[in-house]
Order: C-alpha cells, then structure tokens, then sequence
C-alpha cells in the first residue's frame, strides 16, 4: 500500500520559468491525505519557500527541504515538528564557501535551518533568493559571520556550472554531496534526498508513517539534529580513552594527590573532577593553583614528570582484567558491522594503556597526546584521528565522559555521544549514553 508520495518541484511540478505553483494540484493533495496518503515535496528548497509555493495546503504535508538537510513534519509554519536536521562540518562549509567566492561570476549562499545568508552577492542575486524564490534572506559581510549551523552551500552560476563545477569538485565532491539543481546552481550537502526519505519514513511525527528503520538504527526525535549525515554515511567511531574504555580516573586521582600532599597543596574531588579531559601540562598549573609560590618552567616539567611516574607505576599493574566485558563486546560489534574505530586521547600513556589492558587490536587508529599540540576542547586529537581513518568529522561519531570532550567534537563538526552526566551537563551532545553497548543502537 502507498503511504507517501514525494515529489522533485523545479522542473516537475513547477516549470523552471514560473514562480506559482499549478492550483490543481491541491485538490489532489487533499484527496491524498483523505486517502491516508501523504504527500511530501522534495526540493533543495528552503521551508518557507516550499511552503509559500504549496500554501493552501502546507499544514497537511511534511517536508523535504535543502535536499534532505532539514525535515518538517506536518503543521503551521510556526508549530510544524522539526524531524531531522543534517549539519555541514562547519569548517569545511566556510572553506568551501570561501573557494566559491573566488570563483570569478560566482556567488555563494549559506544556507541555515530557515534562513539564507548571502555573502558579497549583488541586488540581482538578492532580488533573484527572496522575490522569485521566496526565501527568507539576509546579509553576511563574511561567511564566519554566519552565526547559525550551517545545512548547505549552494553556488549560483549564472555564466554556466561546467565551469566551477570542474573546479569544485575534485576537492570539495568528497566529503560533500555535489548536485546539480535548476539551471544555474550547484548544491553541496552530507545528506541526500534518498537519505532524507529514509529518515523521515522513521521520524514519529512524520503525520502517520509506517516507521522503517534498519537494525540498530536510532529514532529520529522531533527537533534532533543530526551531525552523522543519516546511517549510510556513519563510517567511524573515535572513542576517548580515559572514563570511556578503561577506568585510569582512580590512577590519576592517586598521583595528584601524592604530588599535593607532598607540596602541601589542598586537592579535594572538585580540584579532581577539573582534571578531567585536559593535558598534564593543563592539570599541572589547576593543582599548583593552591599553591603560594610560583614554579619555573623548569620546575614545572620536573613535577609532572614526578606525577607521571606515580601514575605510571599503578597503571604497569592494569592487565585485560581491568576492562569491562561490555566494552570489549561493544568493540568487537562495531568492528563487525565494518566501523573504523580510533581512539584520541590527551593522554601520552595512552598506547601503554592499551596494549597494557589488550584493547590496542581493536582499534584502526591511536592518537595520544604525544601527536598534539592542543589539547580538549581543542579538537585536534579527534581531528587528526579522522584523519588517520581516512573520513571526515561529519563520518565519525565520538563518545566522551568529559564536558570538554563534548565541546571539542562539537568544534570539529563531529556528532558527539556522551558517557554519564559529567559529558551531557552542557547539552552539547547529539546522543547521550549511559553504557557503552548503547552504542549499537545509534551506528
């Protein structure tokens, strides 16, 4: 039984010269919906422009807009649920935008969840997005100006695309989607109009959908946004090290308060939970913030120095034991459903870590904090991870138990799963966990 119908609009429903949309067509969307089938429109549109286009009846139909980056559910412009929205990485969007721009007769629009922003464009370009297309718009003097998370970048090419398109594809067609849309543009997105159907076939305010989802698929809730691009793109998971795969907390709360008591500094569990997620160097200076007197570098790297090797001498004793069955279980399934997996830790005992506790086989790709120079909420460590797999930050999910983790994925346009409340006290995660084996049902 047919349950939806979607449908291209420029150049399907809505010839490329006009701006009305045929008026016969909503009798028939009604008679659809009284048949209990819904009708959707599929377009690289924004929202309010679709909906202007279908007015009479847009509170009866969902929609796919900007090719699949945001989904709405049926509704009033105002009250329509927010089903999916897929987020650019948005360094790469801004480099993008950027090469486009220099594009000679090019111009660029960065694309919001309901909102252009036009960067250096003309009065035609402007006259062209909100009279003939009808969307809301505004100005940037920059693309960093954008303040929003970015859906899509579309480039207009009123001299022709084989041009650009020629020039912009062999560097941004991965890990971009490249479309052609309309005559005159190039859209560049993560999702997908195939992507985007899926997605919304399992949203639970799709107006009534069957729900179809694929084994150990996540639900789509009203108003999540969704940085993995939808299933088919999730290629890597880049696990964090310690709290998430071994307990070294304990360790390392251990040796700093053998280094405190010896300096005479107070070091209770909020001075420890500040440690958390940040280099030696970093959890150095918060310990010797109790302290009455200043330190030389010198010093400085004789006391961490003194704390790794108390730290060191009680994780020499961790062996497989150490790690939680599930975790190795968790592992091994995602490696079985063809996930690359890497760990990016600040941490530079991370490899003796693993290979101590027999996790190292697992994993595709380490990071530590020997191959950084910044550490979290930098996001260098996941980035560089990334990049050893070979993906990109919009292919790789990250699991964190700190706070600065979280906002380190973030940074880097990666989706986030938080491990206990420590990482999800921000909000900043897409997904929150409180086990390692609930990860099977987001990847």
């Amino acid at each position: 039984m047919i349950r939806l119908i979607a449908s291209d609009i420029d150049g399907t429903l809505l010839p490329y010269d006009e701006t009305v949309m045929p008026q016969r067509l909503f009798p028939l969307i009604r008679r659809l919906r009284e048949r209990n089938i819904l009708f959707c429109p599929a377009s690289g549109r924004q929202y309010h422009s679709m909906r202007t286009l279908f007015a009479p009846v847009a509170d009866e139909m969902c929609f796919l807009c900007e090719n699949g980056a945001v989904l709405y559910g049926p509704g009033t412009e105002e009250g329509a649920p927010l089903l999916s929205k897929t987020l650019l990485p948005r360094q790469e969007a801004l480099a993008l935008s950027r090469a486009i721009m220099d594009i000679p007769g090019c111009d660029v629009i960065i694309e919001g969840q309901n909102l252009n922003y036009l960067c250096g464009c003309g009065p035609e370009l402007v006259h062209e997005m909100a009279v003939n297309h009808g969307n809301l718009v505004t100005m940037v003097d920059r693309p960093e100006d954008v303040p929003e998370e970015i859906v899509k970048i579309a480039a207009y090419c009123p001299n022709g695309m084989d041009g650009p398109a020629a020039l912009l594809a062999p560097r941004w067609g991965e890990p971009f989607h490249m479309a052609v849309a309309g005559l005159v543009w190039l859209d560049f997105s993560i999702a997908t109009k195939g992507t985007g159907l899926a997605e919304m076939c399992a949203a639970p305010d799709a107006g009534g959908l069957p729900r179809r989802r694929g084994p150990g698929s996540a639900p789509i809730l009203p108003g999540r946004v969704r940085r993995i691009g939808g299933d088919p793109l999730m290629r890597a998971v880049i696990f964090d090290l310690d709290g998430v795969l071994v307990r070294t907390d304990q360790a390392h709360d251990k040796a700093w308060r053998a280094l405190a008591g010896r300096l005479g500094i107070p070091f209770d569990g909020r001075a420890a939970a500040r440690l958390r997620g940040v280099s030696r160097m970093e959890a150095l200076d918060i310990v010797l913030e109790g302290c009455g007197r200043s330190f030389t570098p010198a010093e400085k790297e004789a006391l961490a120095a003194e704390k790794n090797e108390r730290y060191r001498a009680i994780i020499a004793e961790m062996t497989p034991a150490d790690v939680a069955p599930d975790t190795t279980v968790t592992l091994k399934a995602l490696r079985e459903r063809g996930l690359l997996l890497a760990v990016a830790s600040s941490s530079k005992n991370a490899r003796f870590i693993l290979g101590r506790t027999g996790l190292t086989p697992y994993f595709h790709a380490v990071v530590d904090g020997t191959q950084i120079a910044r550490s979290k909420p930098d996001p260098e460590a996941f980035l560089k991870a990334a990049q050893a797999l070979g993906v990109s930050p919009a292919e790789a999910l990250v699991v964190e138990d700190a706070a600065a983790g979280v906002r380190a994925a973030r940074c880097g346009g990666f989706s986030s799963a938080a491990l206990g409340p420590a990482a999800a006290a921000e909000g900043l995660a897409d997904h929150e966990i409180r086990s390692l084996p609930e990860l099977l049902e987001l990847v």
